[in-house]
This record gives C-alpha cells, structure tokens and sequence, in this order.
C-alpha cells in the first residue's frame, strides 16, 4: 500500500520494474498489488500479466472497485470488513466490472483502527529486505495503546463481530453468486495453510474455528481468559445480517452478543 516516495526516483521506479519482469519471464501470470501506482505501472508495461488488487487496499465500495477496474484490475479482493455487508454484495455482484475474491479467514477486528498501520508496516517490512528469520510472525506484532488486542479483552461479542466466514456458509456466498476465495495467512507453514484449505472445501468445521483464522492463535487467550470460537450451531450468517448495517453501530442491535452466547465458549465450556 505504500512503496516509500520510490514512486518519484526514476531509478526505483526501474528497479521494481526489473522484478515485474522477472516474474513474467518465470511464467507468473497474475500479480497482486496494493497500490495503484504498483497497478499502473504493471498495467503500462506488462499488459498481459492479470492484476489482483490486495485486501490492503481496503476496497469496501462498488466505487472503488469501478475506479479500480478502469486502472486495469483483473479482481478485487474485498476489504474482510465488508463480508456481511448484503446490500454491497449484491450489489458488487450485478454490477462489479471485475471479478470480487472474499477473504474467509480473516483474523483481523471489525472496523479494526490498527488494520492500515500493520497493511503499511507490513509494505514497508517487506520492502527492506530483512533475513527471513526476522520477520516477525502476527502473534509476535504490536501497536501502541495495546494494539489490536485491546479490541478483545473483555469483550467475547468482538469474535463474532469478526469478519471470518464459516466453511459453512461458502455455499450460501457461492449462491449469492460469488465463487473466489482467499485464504489469508500466506507466510504460515504449509501444514497449516494445508489444514485451513481443506475445511474450507469440505464446507465443514468441527470444533474451534480461531485455529484456522490468520491470527487467530493470539485470539485464543484474550477477552478475560482462554476462549475458542465453535461456530457449528450458528445460523446462517448471511441470513442473520441481511438487515443490518453494522457501520452504523451496535447501540440498538444485539445480533452478535446473541450469536457470542452460542459460539464463544471459554476453555472449561469447550471441553
């Protein structure tokens, strides 16, 4: 999402360039960015590759994909905030000028106001090339004032509130006419990568869903103590939130303190 002002130096503009070409000489055939500058230069001088817009772009409008889409994207993938948002959904499926990826497993608080400064630390991180070794993994991560993790503590209902869509409910979104998924956590192990993709395709998840979210595993003894997320007896999520606008505020709706009684469980209850 931010590449530093190398946007200005003619000679980083090259040699970001030189790894672009690298890629399509490798036989890659899509690039996800996170930026339009990173968009347009792809779209200038290798039209032939797709391009993927990245979550951290915070795309969570119909107008932003359409400017998007006019800058040369291929798909778009939503911003995880706005996976129960039903009035955008529909209306991103009827009229979207580009394909639309959900993130299921998304780790990350509601309307989280810590979510653009890791996007941007993680884009700067990246950029500076540390041994791999030192990168540090999104347990380990933290911000001022606590950090996303003052988000969780002593409220269960933020787990629900949570955009993550349950295995479960694929079909539903799949109805709803949607049909690419994105499981986030790309830099984890591949056993874990592994496990994550194959309850998402059998469509079922039996038992604690925190283990599969990207972060969830620093979730698991927030809130006031050891929690675990069993979504199993949930309704149909897409259906719970059909009239809701959640950007609104939860003052006069109790959808997830009602679903928290049902999912969030602490460690003696999961037992």
């Amino acid at each position: 999402p931010c590449v530093g002002n190398r946007e200005y130096d003619l000679l980083a503009k090259e040699e970001m360039l030189t790894q672009l070409k690298w890629a399509s000489d490798q036989g890659i055939a899509a690039v996800t960015v996170a930026g339009a500058f990173l968009m347009e230069l792809v779209a200038h001088h290798l039209p032939h590759l797709k391009v993927i817009v990245s979550s951290s772009a915070f795309v969570d409008s119909l107008e932003k994909t359409r400017q998007f889409a006019t800058l040369g994207a291929d798909a778009v993938t939503l911003h995880p905030d706005a996976n129960r948002s039903m009035p955008l959904l529909r209306q991103l499926r009827d009229s979207s000028p580009c394909r639309i990826r959900l993130v299921v497993n998304s780790g990350c608080a509601f309307q989280c106001v810590h979510g653009q400064f890791h996007a941007l630390a993680n884009g700067h991180f990246a950029a500076d090339a540390p041994p791999a070794d030192a990168w540090p993994g999104d347990d380990e991560k933290e911000t001022g004032a606590g950090g996303c993790n003052a988000d969780f503590t002593g409220d269960p209902e933020a787990f629900v509130r949570m955009r993550w869509i349950r295995p479960e409910d694929l079909g539903a979104y799949s109805a709803l006419g949607f049909s690419d998924f994105v499981i986030a956590g790309q830099g984890r192990p591949t056993a874990w990568i592994a496990s994550a993709i194959a309850a998402f395709r059998r469509g079922l998840h039996e038992g604690d869903l925190l283990p599969l979210l990207d972060g969830g595993v620093r979730l698991m003894g927030l809130a006031g103590g050891p929690h675990s997320l069993h979504t199993g007896g949930m309704p149909n999520l897409l259906m719970a939130f059909e009239d809701v606008n959640c950007r609104l505020g939860c003052d006069h709706c109790s959808r997830c303190t009602d679903l928290a009684t049902i999912a969030v469980l602490g460690r003696e209850e999961a037992r």
